[in-house]
């Protein structure tokens, strides 16, 4: 996958993720403060198991993806080596067990830990697909 692609693709899932917490989920506190300057609506959606996916977990699986992305178009790894993305959600696993230990702030989720390994997995095969395509279309 070309680097202009995971860079796009970074940024898009960083924007979702930032829109995510601002506007549907309960906020952390580092959007406390840009909050205090605009209004909207919190907007729930009537199925609680979606709900619950988007306020808790969909802004972590979108930066977990976004960081892999990210990863893949600074050191743009190649096909062959392309599994050591999958070594991205330590980041995320790691601040997790500090939370657990209470090293850090925060609360731990395992299911938080299932999110980035999730992600991690979902945007290597994006990427890895994708520079299969860039193979076929360049023969």
């Amino acid at each position: 996958m070309k680097r202009e692609h995971c860079i796009i693709v970074c940024i898009v899932a960083m924007l979702l993720g930032i829109y995510i917490y601002i506007f549907l989920s309960d906020t952390p506190d580092i959007f406390s403060e840009f909050q205090s300057y605009i209004k909207f609506t919190k907007y729930k959606i009537s199925n609680p198991i979606i709900d619950t996916f988007i306020q808790c977990y969909s802004a972590d699986l979108l930066w977990s993806i976004s960081f892999t992305f990210i990863v893949q178009a600074i050191v743009m790894l190649p096909k062959e080596k392309i599994y050591l993305l999958l070594l991205t959600p330590t980041l995320g696993v790691a601040v997790e067990i500090s939370q657990l230990f209470h090293i850090i702030r925060g609360v731990y989720d395992i299911c938080d830990i299932g999110v980035y390994i999730i992600g991690s997995i979902i945007s290597t095969l994006i990427i890895y697909l994708g520079g299969k395509r860039n193979e076929l279309q360049s023969k």
